[in-house]
């Protein structure tokens, strides 16, 4: 599905706006991300993080046919194309949880950077949203 030695780790740092120092923990990031994203668009995210989380482990582990193309997509998808992903899967979410997909994009940058570190089954194992 989505092949992690394709993805550009400087891209997935500079989508999240972090150094490769940073040494917070994966949700201390993403809340820090939800919480400045809620702040700059006064929407009402303080669950985006949590959203984000469920449906990007839906479209990992599952076969949830409402992520089929981005599947696809992702499969497809050689060096040098993150961003192209990024967006992807970023529009699929987004439309899904109901938050553009600009929005959400430093969150699934994110979540692919950790996808590329530790891998789908450690992802997969994980209790988000269950």
């Amino acid at each position: 599905m989505i092949h992690t030695q394709s993805l550009d780790q400087s891209t997935l740092l500079s989508t999240i706006g972090r150094t490769e120092a940073d040494t917070s923990s994966l949700d201390d990031i993403g809340y820090d991300i939800a919480h400045d994203l809620d702040d700059g668009c006064g929407a009402g995210l303080s669950n985006l993080w949590e959203q984000t989380k469920k449906e990007f482990r839906v479209l990992l582990c599952t076969d949830e046919p409402r992520y089929a193309a981005v599947r696809k997509m992702a499969d497809e998808v050689t060096p040098g194309y993150t961003t192209a992903l990024i967006a992807a899967i970023s529009a699929a979410l987004g439309a899904t949880i109901g938050i553009t997909a600009a929005a959400v994009t430093p969150l699934i940058g994110l979540l692919l950077l950790a996808l590329s570190r530790v891998g789908k089954n450690a992802i997969c194992n994980l209790s988000w949203g269950t």
